[in-house]
């Protein structure tokens, strides 16, 4: 087994993290706490992307570098080289998530719960309230966090720490927004998200076309307006710092509600329903299975963050969100079909939403 790196010869970080909406993380007892292995997961997962340019969105050639840097029990054990610890280990103390959402009462629609349509699963309906199924989630209690790594992938550590700052999620239920990652709560943070895409991120930017090439989510998405990412709307939200956590929900499940109407309705998809493209499996009303059986699963490519601000200026705004799109190819389906699918997608439903605005191209970290 590989020696670890020596102290002299690490890069020493300490992040001031905390979540801006509810984390639900649990240990092997499935009791909310702050636990490091999710932290180095997160951390491994937009690492992989930080990379995926330099190494031509190879995957061999990324778990070749991976493995000696986060370790290994194959093809020779190796020990992480990167190294994370918490200064506090405290499980969670919400247990009240109404205090964070209210109901939305449409007609002739029935109710939508934005709480129980974007955490099903986490979260549960005890007589019209919600009711995490387990334990308390981890919310505004903040956390140091220490990441240790080799000074030879400083830099590619710098542009992972980024990422996780713009996009990163956490927990159950996280690519709906849940557990939303801040890592620099009582510093300046590098970036925050304004009108246009930072400059800094176009590293991790990447074609519709070319990213449906891959099987696994390698970048941000582009088409010919810019990146795939919609931020709310600043008039959308209201001042008062409760009401806009309330308001921010109300506005990403109605969002996801108005996606997957979308694929619904555009029915057949090369042989799958549309709806199938934007996660599985789906519990259908009459129990019948779905187009890809019942042990396929597949993530969301479009994620959720709730972020600083209305428009990420911080300003008068406490909260407000974005959403993006992390396009791979399902390998039962035309590559063509999901893209003109995705295209739809964009066009009709989020480039055309109430609450929400393309961000457009350009810009500065600042």
């Amino acid at each position: 087994m590989e020696s670890l790196t020596r102290r002299s010869e690490l890069v020493e970080r300490s992040l001031n993290l905390s979540f801006l909406s509810p984390a639900f993380l649990g240990g092997a007892d499935q009791k909310g706490q702050y636990r490091t292995p999710p932290f180095k997961a997160l951390l491994r997962e937009w690492w992989r992307v930080a990379v995926a340019p330099e190494n031509d969105y190879d995957w061999k050639k990324i778990l070749e570098k991976e493995r000696p840097l986060f370790g290994s029990v194959s093809g020779g054990a190796r020990q992480s080289q990167v190294r994370l610890r918490l200064k506090d280990w405290d499980p969670g103390e919400m247990n009240d998530l109404d205090k964070i959402q209210e109901r939305i009462h449409r007609s002739p629609s029935p109710p939508l719960n934005p709480g129980l349509y974007l955490g099903y699963g986490p979260i549960s309906n005890d007589n019209g309230k919600l009711a995490m199924k387990s334990t308390p989630a981890i919310f505004a209690k903040k956390n140091t966090l220490e990441i240790y790594y080799p000074k030879s992938c400083q830099e590619e550590m710098e542009r992972t720490l980024l990422l996780i700052q713009a996009f990163g999620t956490l927990g159950g239920r996280s690519h709906n927004g849940w557990g939303s990652v801040d890592l620099f709560s009582e510093d300046p943070a590098p970036f925050v998200w304004g009108e246009t895409f930072p400059n800094d991120l176009t590293f991790a930017t990447r074609s519709l076309e070319d990213c449906l090439r891959q099987d696994w989510p390698t970048a941000i998405g582009c088409d010919e307006r810019g990146p795939l990412v919609w931020r709310v709307k600043e008039n959308s939200l209201p001042q008062q710092k409760e009401a806009q956590q309330k308001e921010v929900l109300k506005r990403l499940a109605l969002l996801r509600e108005g996606v997957n109407q979308k694929g619904k309705i555009v029915g057949d998809v090369g042989g799958v329903i549309g709806r199938e493209l934007l996660s599985y499996p789906i519990v259908y009303r009459d129990n019948r299975q779905g187009s890809f059986g019942r042990e396929f699963r597949l993530p969301s490519p479009l994620r959720f963050k709730v972020v600083k601000g209305a428009n990420g200026t911080g300003g008068t705004k406490s909260f407000g969100a974005i959403v993006y799109h992390m396009p791979f190819s399902i390998e039962k389906i035309n590559r063509e079909n999901q893209r003109k699918f995705w295209a739809m997608v964009h066009r009709d439903v989020l480039d055309n939403h109430e609450s929400f605005t393309r961000i457009g191209r350009g810009g500065s970290i600042g």
